[in-house]
């Protein structure tokens, strides 16, 4: 057989994947065609204005004789040389020569040289190229002698051709979808028409969504191949071969077909502090009711463009005018009109790529013998009013949103201890944008207010939890959409842990667990709640509490550990006994230096272990500063990390109350009015005294505080 396929598609192809045709063909060889040769007589006389016409298929040349060449030469002249026994010398035929291979055209298809031997005088034309397409016909102007070759091979202009043919699901004619002609290699050729394939059945989107109100999950349709061959001068179509009937099919996105439909695609970590965003964003696979579609619209290049021609793009409010005129300006409006040859798309494209408007809306490229604009955004806005010129391949169909389109959004919330979970929070909410299925929830504002901040008291005997500042939440979502709106299946999330408190924007933690346990496989390096350096200077009356969160599975039990040296140099070690302890528990420890011993301390450290006596905290260092000051002043405050911090402030202060209210404009009776609305303000000013930058930081979160309070005794 002459040409077959020697690798086709299975029966059925997903086009998402390649679909690969091969072709061999026996008759790519042949015998090979002979090199042109000519020659020009070169023995008499040149006189200044004759000429010479070179015929070759498809171009001529004249060549004139000058008595002087320009500067730079003339590629069409030749020098003049008149003798007085008109006869040319050797140098003459090779400057002749010369002049003669300076034309671009001649020189691309000859290697031309002078012939000085006896029996020769003459200029040699030999062809560049086997074949007839440089042979030159001879004429009066230009006689050539014994010329000869350039004779065609039998398998010049050999090439493979392929068309593909397309039918749609339920029609019953195949139509010709794509051809080109493919490069072979020793006869044998391949191609991926996946592609093509699926632009094809693209097109059939919107007609299936109009039999169906059911959601589409696959696009299917029919195709075959024909490869042919073709030689000869010219080339003609000689042998062919048809493939099987196959299926093609095209998977659509997931998104449409989720069996989900609704899924969280952003949630909390599993910890979060309720000072922080705990966001949650879901997502709708069937928010849609029409998927939309692009506009896709073609202009046929080998219809005809005479000079004055228009084609109108009108669509929307929009109308761009392209006119074809013999030589198109620098405007964009304008493309070539017809010519000799014709010009191809890929020829003709570019001048509509270059007009605004057109580049603004549309994809605009070249296939085949079509300029194809695809719409850059979904919609009926771009499709096309009628045109001659303009064939309309895909209408426009513009996203719908499902009637009454929302999401159902439920917060369930319980404290540490709680017996079951409350419904904090119900919502029927929109999507962020229209058209995007999406919605996003920010649920700290609706959980903090349940949690309290644990405030210690002075002289405790031991650890306390802190049940009220922990808590559990999940959350509940479904879609709600119809023209009698109706709530779809319910989902839920997993039950994850929330503290009362917010990352410190010092430490510049993005999640709670980064700052609480910055190595997870070292549970000697988990923090306290407290900022700043983890040496702290005291004084001996300074009163102070660590806050520690449990992040490990490993720990149920926990004690605090005291290594004190006095200053005598002695040493002595306290614990606070083992205390049960739940993942995120939060516990507070005293530690006021003046509750450790009655003997006089210089420094005191403190870190945690657990059951095994395995340390699984970072250990916090005091230093007794045993320096006089006047006027210290102690302050707590509820810190960004969900603790209470304790600041000191060294200077002088001033504290007045402020009386405020309203007086009725009537008297209640003789000489009397009543006041009422009265309000007692206490207003109390300190100064800090000199602070080490480390502490001056801290003073940010000190003023930011929702709650302080002034340390009395």
């Amino acid at each position: 057989m002459a040409i077959t396929f020697i690798e086709e598609p299975q029966l059925v192809s997903d086009v998402s994947k390649p679909v690969i045709f091969k072709t061999k063909s026996d008759d790519y060889t042949g015998l090979p065609g002979t090199i042109y040769v000519g020659t020009l007589d070169a023995y008499h006389t040149l006189r200044a204005g004759k000429r010479f016409v070179f015929n070759i298929p498809n171009e001529q040349v004249v060549m004139t004789c000058v008595s002087r060449h320009q500067s730079p030469p003339n590629p069409n002249h030749i020098l003049a040389v008149e003798r007085q026994y008109s006869v040319l010398n050797d140098n003459d035929r090779v400057t002749l020569a010369q002049d003669f291979a300076r034309n671009p055209i001649l020189n691309k298809h000859y290697r031309i040289e002078a012939n000085n031997q006896d029996q020769g005088k003459n200029i040699v034309f030999t062809a560049r190229n086997p074949g007839s397409s440089s042979r030159i016909d001879p004429t009066m102007e230009c006689p050539f002698r014994y010329p000869h070759g350039g004779v065609d091979g039998t398998r010049v202009n050999f090439g493979i051709t392929l068309d593909l043919f397309f039918r749609k699901e339920g029609v019953v004619n195949f139509d010709k979808i794509y051809t080109t002609k493919l490069v072979h290699h020793e006869g044998v050729t391949s191609i991926d028409i996946s592609k093509h394939l699926d632009i094809a059945l693209s097109d059939t989107l919107t007609v299936q969504s109009k039999k169906t109100q059911t959601p589409i999950s696959q696009l299917q349709g029919e195709y075959y191949c024909v490869a042919t061959e073709s030689y000869g001068n010219p080339a003609k179509p000689q042998n062919n071969y048809t493939s099987n009937v196959k299926r093609a099919t095209k998977q659509l996105p997931k998104v449409k077909t989720d069996p989900l439909r609704i899924k969280l695609i952003q949630q909390p970590e599993i910890l979060s502090f309720s000072g922080n965003p705990m966001i949650f964003k879901i997502q709708s696979g069937l928010y849609l009711d029409s998927p939309g579609s692009a506009f896709i619209g073609s202009l046929n290049c080998k219809q005809a463009f005479p000079i004055g021609s228009k084609i109108f793009f009108s669509f929307s409010d929009e109308r761009v005018e392209m006119s074809a005129v013999s030589s198109p300006d620098e405007s964009g409006d304008q493309f070539p009109a017809d010519g000799s040859p014709k010009l191809t798309a890929e020829a003709l494209a570019p001048y509509f790529i270059a007009n605004y408007k057109l580049n603004k809306h549309y994809l605009i490229e070249a296939k085949d013998d079509k300029i194809i604009f695809t719409a850059r955004k979904l919609g009926i806005f771009y499709n096309w009013r009628a045109d001659p010129f303009l064939t309309t391949d895909v209408l426009g169909v513009d996203l719908k949103e499902r009637e009454n389109f929302k999401f159902l959004f439920q917060l369930f919330f319980r404290k540490k201890g709680a017996g079951y979970f409350e419904n904090i929070y119900s919502e029927q909410i929109a999507t962020d944008t229209p058209l995007s299925g999406i919605v996003t929830i920010d649920i700290s504002k609706n959980i903090d207010p349940f949690l309290e901040h644990s405030l210690p008291n002075f002289g405790l005997t031991g650890p306390i939890t802190c049940n009220n500042a922990k808590g559990e939440y999940y959350c509940q979502f479904a879609e709600i959409y119809g023209h009698e709106p109706k709530v779809q299946k319910l989902r839920k999330s997993e039950v994850k842990y929330v503290l009362k408190g917010g990352l410190s924007y010092l430490g510049r933690a993005k999640k709670a667990l980064d700052i609480l346990s910055p190595d997870k496989n070292d549970a000697s390096k988990d923090r306290f709640l407290k900022q700043g350096g983890r040496t702290i200077k005291v004084s001996v009356d300074h009163f102070d509490t660590l806050y520690f969160i449990n992040t490990r599975t490993t720990t149920n039990k926990i004690q605090l550990i005291k290594q004190m040296t006095y200053a005598d140099q002695t040493t002595d070690r306290t614990h606070t006994g083992l205390i049960d302890v739940s993942l995120y528990d939060k516990i507070v420890f005293e530690v006021n230096p003046g509750s450790l011993s009655s003997k006089t301390i210089k420094t005191y450290s403190c870190h945690l272990v657990n059951q095994n006596n395995e340390v699984v905290s970072e250990t916090i260092t005091y230093k007794i500063d045993d320096r006089y000051c006047d006027h210290v002043r102690y302050f707590a405050y509820t810190s960004s990390l969900g603790s209470i911090d304790v600041f000191a402030a060294y200077g002088e202060g001033s504290e007045e109350y402020e009386l405020s209210g309203k007086v009725a404009t009537k008297y209640a009776h003789s000489d009397c009015k009543t006041h009422y609305n009265l309000r007692l303000q206490r207003k109390f000013k300190v100064s800090t005294g000199w602070l080490d930058k480390s502490r001056f930081d801290l003073l940010a979160d000190f003023f930011l505080a929702e709650k302080k309070w002034v340390i009395k005794d």
